[in-house]
């Protein structure tokens, strides 16, 4: 599957790691089971972008949080 392949590429070697951050700041995976909850998700991904617990009981101020962080980096989101 393609998220296996995904997988496989992030464990080459390190000068290969080197020319794949030139393309992307951020790398997040993610996982999602089949009862998943939009907050979660949404605060696993900021917790990524941002190197910080994400601690925000509204949806709106993750997304813009979450909107601020991301917009200056270009990003590879993989959900699981």
């Amino acid at each position: 599957t393609l998220a296996q392949y995904v997988c496989n590429a992030m464990k080459e070697e390190e000068g290969e790691k080197e020319e794949r951050k030139r393309h992307f700041h951020l790398f997040m995976w993610i996982h999602v089971t089949q009862k998943f909850s939009v907050h979660a998700i949404f605060s696993e991904m900021l917790e990524a972008a941002s190197g910080k617990k994400a601690e925000y009981a509204s949806l709106d101020v993750m997304q813009k949080k979450l909107e601020h962080e991301l917009s200056t980096k270009r990003s590879s989101l993989c959900l699981m």
